[in-house]
């Protein structure tokens, strides 16, 4: 399995990316966030420069990682136009399941932050029934591995 992981320098998107090499996927990273520290993990296929807004850096990069599965990891810092560029071009390039991994929980609609989170999770809902892709939302209180396990490697 091919996976690409966006938002590789959050604690979460660092987490998952070193889970699936463990497990036997080949894991390319991505992030637009160039300088952040980040722990050095073993087996990562290549590193990625994200220019979210420029369209034909997201499809080259979506080219050359050929991935099956996206994880996005969003970071509270307007991700709603970031991860709708990436959901497009990424469905465009037959990417057929989706992880997008937030940090609000949705359910309560105080800030933009969850306001995001919501629209971002409303998106996939309607665009997989058009275009048929598999997706998963997982929220601050789930077990992050064990929904990835789950749905991407279908164990328990």
């Amino acid at each position: 399995m091919k996976v690409l992981v966006i938002g590789f320098t959050t604690e979460k998107g660092q987490k998952v990316s070193e889970f699936l090499i463990h497990k036997g996927a080949v894991v390319f990273v991505a992030d637009n966030r160039v300088g952040q520290p980040v722990r050095e993990i073993q087996g990562i296929a290549r590193i990625f420069t994200l220019n979210p807004r420029h369209r034909d850096s997201m499809w080259l990069m979506l080219e050359v990682a050929k991935p099956e599965v996206l994880v996005y990891c969003s970071s509270n810092n307007g991700d709603y136009s970031v991860f709708l560029n990436t959901l497009l071009i990424a469905i465009k390039n037959g990417v057929s399941k989706i992880v997008l991994i937030v940090n609000e929980n949705g359910k309560k609609i105080e800030t933009l932050a969850d306001l995001e989170t919501v629209a971002m999770t409303e998106v996939l809902r309607i665009v997989s029934k058009k275009n048929l892709f598999e997706w998963l939302v997982v929220y601050p209180t789930d077990n992050l591995l064990k929904e990835v396990k789950k749905f991407l490697l279908k164990e328990e």
